[in-house]
């Protein structure tokens, strides 16, 4: 189907989403006619007349592609959407284009050149809720305080969006596609022993995206620094010829991110690494396939600490049966982070940790702090699924000067921590009939 329509099916089902949840909210005392969506205005650096570089509030995204400062959109029930372009008349920076097709005729364009016009088209501000970064901008044109990003109305908007429309995963199936063409050009460059700060130009320019258009700062780790979890530097010739690269890298379109990590290991560098590769390759799947509309996800996490201690025990890393290796905790050091989380508009997607619509808090277990998502998988999420195995010397020090030290295998661990560790990342379309991966679709 094309994109042209599924992104109307998208429109229309907001549309309802949005007037049931203004219905449910007035039955709880909340009475809305109207919620005004900014695209956020921008901000600078400290001192400093230079901006920092841009990124549109993700529920406006939720609706259109728009890229920029500044645009509003008005949304009430059973009138068109309108929309609210700005386009200031500026000699200092080049307007922007908008060559974007496919949503144009969902909305009632209304082109400003300064932002106060807004205000000129805008209902009665005493029942209209506002979304985005400048508050004290609507306030002025008479948006209460209590309706800048009511809680009762943000619970449920975000809690909708882990669950993705069509239009939405083949937005996600196309930025997995473009984020791809830069994993396999940062693949050659590890062979041909380029640096970190070269694969990452080559990354860049495979996607054919500046820094600043990447869904987050890309991870090019070689050796070592791969034991860095978001390892954000880019060594130049000083580091070239690694024995291992992780890159963690992805890619938007029309405002979806993919976000995709790969470990590659050098032949011959080192057997048993190589062995221990293939086993998180094995794991990574494995973990995939255990995705069920039902599952917890919490049951996903648990199940990698659980092979993470296979892999520990097999490789005799800690001479202890894979029971004892998961019962005492000892995976934790080597695979510290969640096995993932919600993806979307936003790497690191919204309400991961509530239980429902009224944005019950759902914690991640006293065990596993770092699980960024803790609810049951649904039809429709999109979610990542990101084994670790990491040789960090700050979480392994602790065990070395322990009780237990006698049970980790030392020499073997201080051979394997100068090529930092692996990390194998899927993004993931839950359906009926099993998860859909989106990456391995296209990498």
């Amino acid at each position: 189907m094309q994109l042209a329509t599924l992104y109307k099916e998208h429109i229309i089902l907001l549309k309802i989403h949005y007037e049931n949840t203004l219905n449910i909210l007035k039955e709880k005392g909340l009475a809305l006619d109207a919620i005004l969506i900014h695209s956020g205005s921008e901000s600078y650096y400290f001192a400093d007349d230079n901006h920092i570089a841009f990124r549109s509030v993700p529920h406006f995204t939720h609706w259109l592609p728009l890229e920029g400062p500044d645009h509003f959109l008005l949304f009430q029930p059973g009138k068109n959407l309108r929309l609210f372009r700005y386009v200031p008349k500026d000699f200092w920076y080049e307007i922007p284009k908008d060559n974007l097709n496919h949503y144009l005729d969902q909305f009632e364009l209304i082109e400003v050149n300064k932002v106060s016009q807004v205000q000129n088209y805008l209902p009665n501000l005493s029942k209209t809720a506002y979304i985005g970064n400048n508050p004290k901008l609507v306030q002025e044109w008479g948006v209460s305080e209590d309706l800048v990003q009511p809680k009762m109305l943000m619970a449920r908007l975000d809690f909708a969006r882990a669950k993705k429309t069509p239009y939405e995963v083949a937005c996600l199936k196309l930025a997995n596609e473009r984020a791809s063409h830069g994993h396999r050009r940062a693949m050659e460059g590890f062979n041909n022993g380029l640096s970190e700060r070269h694969i990452h130009r080559d990354y860049l320019n495979a996607i054919d995206a500046t820094e600043y258009e990447t869904p987050y700062t890309n991870i090019v780790a070689l050796n070592e620094k791969a034991s860095v979890l978001h390892y954000q530097q880019k060594r130049g010739n000083e580091a070239t010829f690694g024995n291992l690269l992780l890159i963690d890298a992805g890619a938007k379109t029309f405002g979806y991110c993919s976000d995709i990590t790969r470990t590659y290991l050098r032949q011959g560098a080192d057997p048993l690494f190589e062995e221990l590769l293939n086993k998180m390759e094995i794991l990574q799947k494995a973990l995939v396939a255990k995705v069920k509309v039902g599952l917890s996800y919490i049951e996903i996490h648990r199940s990698t600490h659980q092979g993470v201690a296979e892999i520990l025990s097999d490789l005799g890393l800690i001479k202890l049966s894979a029971a004892e290796i998961f019962e005492r905790q000892f995976t934790h050091p080597f695979f510290p982070h969640g096995i993932g989380h919600l993806l979307g508009i936003q790497v690191h997607d919204v309400s991961g940790h509530v239980a429902d619509e009224e944005g019950t808090p759902a914690p991640p277990p006293a065990e596993y702090p770092f699980l960024r998502f803790t609810r049951n998988i649904e039809k429709g999420q999109v979610f990542t699924i990101e084994p670790g195995f990491y040789f960090i010397p700050m979480l392994l020090e602790p065990y070395r000067n322990s009780s237990d030290q006698a049970l980790f295998d030392w020499k073997t661990i201080d051979r394997l921590t100068p090529l930092g560790g692996i990390r194998i990342e899927d993004n993931i379309h839950v359906t009926d009939e099993g998860p859909e991966n989106l990456t391995r679709a296209v990498l």
